[in-house]
C-alpha cells in the first residue's frame, strides 16, 4: 500500500505542476477546455438532428448516445489527462527521448505516462460527466457508476495506445499506426453497438475493445449488472498488465537517443 500511496502521490506532483504551468497562459487554458466542449456538443448536436428524424437505431434511443458519449469523452478525457502521454509514446521511442526516465527510480511507463497533461481532455472530461445529467433520470448511482465507468474506459483507452505505440521499438517509426489505431478506438465507441454485426461486431470486443469502452459501461449505467460491471474492471486491469508487458518486451530493444535533456 505504501507503494501506491507513493505513486498517486507522485502523479497528483505531476499533474498539478502541469496545470499549474498551463495556467500561466489563462487564454489558452481555458479556451483549449471551452472549445473542446463545444467540439464534442457538435458531434452530439448532429445526433440530435439524427433522432428528430428517427425515433431509435435497433433498440437505441437518443438518451442511450448521451450515455455513450459520457462513458467515451470522459474516457478519453481521463486518458488524456492523467496519462497525457500515451498518445506521444511513439514519438517518444523512435526520437530515443526514453532516457530522462529510465535514469530515475520511477516505473519507466507509469512515469513517461504522467508526465504529460492534455489541457484539452480537460474539456472531454467535464463534457462527459455534464452530458450525463442530460440522459434520461440521472441519478446517485448511475453517477457513480459512471465515474467507475470513465476510469476503466480511460485505463483501457490508454493501456491499448500503450500497446499500440509500442510497434516502434519493434518498427521504428509507427506514428501512424498508432494514431490510426487509437482514432478508430475511438470512433467505434461512438456509435450504438447494435450497427455492428459478425466479424466487425467481434472486433471491437477484442481486437479494437470499444465494447468495452463504451458499450458494456452504457449498458451497465442503464441496467446495473455485477457480472457486467466485473467484466469492465477486470478487463481495464488485464489490459494495463498487457500493456506494461507489451511495453516491456518492446524496452529491450530500446535504442538510446544519447540526448542531454535539462528538466526544470
Amino acid at each position: 500500500m505504501s507503494t501506491v500511496v507513493k505513486y498517486l502521490k507522485f502523479t497528483w506532483r505531476y499533474f498539478k505542476f502541469n496545470i499549474q504551468t498551463a495556467m500561466e497562459y489563462r487564454a489558452s487554458f481555458i479556451s483549449q477546455i471551452v472549445f473542446m466542449i463545444l467540439n464534442d456538443v457538435f458531434l452530439l448536436f448532429f445526433w440530435w438532428i439524427f433522432f428528430s428524424k428517427f425515433n431509435q437505431i435497433k433498440g437505441w434511443e437518443l438518451n442511450h448516445i448521451f450515455l455513450i458519449y459520457a462513458v467515451a469523452a470522459g474516457g478519453f478525457g481521463f486518458a488524456t489527462v492523467l496519462f497525457g502521454n500515451c498518445m506521444r509514446l511513439g514519438e517518444l521511442i523512435a526520437g530515443g527521448q526514453l532516457d530522462f526516465y529510465l535514469a530515475l527510480p520511477k516505473n519507466p511507463l507509469w512515469h513517461i505516462l504522467v508526465s504529460k497533461t492534455s489541457i484539452s481532455g480537460l474539456g472531454d472530461l467535464f463534457f462527459g460527466i455534464g452530458v450525463y445529467f442530460f440522459s434520461k433520470d440521472p441519478n446517485i448511482f448511475g453517477f457513480l457508476i459512471l465515474l467507475v465507468m470513465i476510469m476503466c474506459s480511460g485505463i483501457i483507452l490508454a493501456s491499448f495506445s500503450v500497446i499500440a505505440f509500442s510497434s516502434a521499438f519493434f518498427f521504428g517509426h509507427s506514428e501512424s499506426f498508432g494514431r490510426l489505431y487509437t482514432n478508430a478506438l475511438v470512433s467505434f465507441s461512438l456509435y450504438p453497438s447494435s450497427i455492428f454485426k459478425g466479424f466487425v461486431k467481434l472486433l471491437i470486443f477484442t481486437v479494437i475493445p470499444a465494447g468495452f469502452i463504451a458499450y458494456l459501461p452504457t449498458n451497465i449505467i442503464l441496467n446495473f449488472d455485477m457480472a457486467g460491471f466485473l467484466s469492465v474492471v477486470g478487463f481495464s486491469l488485464f489490459s494495463a498488465i498487457l500493456a506494461s508487458w507489451v511495453f516491456n518486451i518492446g524496452l529491450k530493444r530500446y535504442e538510446s537517443g544519447n540526448l542531454i535533456i535539462v528538466r526544470m
